[in-house]
């Protein structure tokens, strides 16, 4: 009796833990420096459309719970189905904080790259057009942002009155999730944000800005 009540209990918590993982994961890894690089919404859709399969499924088996015959497995595959829906739903609502977790740590990664932009335009008493024109002086080679999907920074200077909030430089990376989608993440050089910038609204992360299209 108590070997039936784990595999009741075990099993399917099991099974759930693993949905819950799949969310992290395929928000985790392309942040990663060895990770995937494809970022997409077919990974997601993949996984919400099996949770979707797995409510009919949860409500089939629960009405062949009342025969008695099928009632062992029907609640097996029912409450399995409950448990990887719910941790599936769980796993969907945090991937966001676990993408902004790992733009939080690029943010503290880029930290030698602005301070050798401000280096360069305190001893030059100018910025510099390109970000090669910090090297080798002020920086040994350019970084990358450390994150297999979204691998470079790009570096503009706001010139002839076109500063943004007072800023006279950018330092972002292009994050998009998708083919229609235009994530960015970015730093003022004077870390003054407006509310809302490249056309989507702002989310302050350390000194960085999110940008969520």
């Amino acid at each position: 009796m108590k070997n039936k009540i784990k595999n009741l209990i075990i099993f399917p918590i099991s099974l759930g833990i693993l949905a819950f993982l799949y969310f992290i994961l395929i928000e985790w890894l392309p942040l990663q420096p060895y990770g995937y690089k494809y970022v997409g919404v077919l990974p997601v859709l993949l996984g919400l459309l099996v949770c979707a399969i797995l409510i009919v499924v949860s409500i089939i088996s629960l009405l062949l719970c009342f025969n008695r015959s099928t009632r062992k497995v029907s609640l097996l595959i029912f409450i399995s189905s409950i448990s990887i829906i719910v941790f599936s739903v769980l796993g969907f609502k945090l991937r966001e904080n676990v993408r902004i977790w790992e733009f939080k740590h690029l943010s503290k990664r880029s930290i030698p790259l602005i301070n050798a932009i401000n280096l360069y335009k305190k001893k030059e008493n100018k910025l510099p057009n390109k970000l090669s024109n910090l090297i080798p002086n002020y920086i040994t080679k350019l970084p990358n942002t450390g994150m297999a999907a979204y691998p470079k920074y790009n570096y503009s200077i706001r010139k002839n009155g076109d500063e943004l909030n007072g800023n006279d430089w950018i330092l972002s990376v292009d994050c998009p999730r998708g083919v229609l989608n235009w994530d960015v993440f970015f730093y003022l050089s004077n870390q003054k944000y407006p509310k809302r910038a490249f056309g989507g609204t702002i989310v302050k992360v350390e000194n960085w800005a999110y940008v969520h299209e």
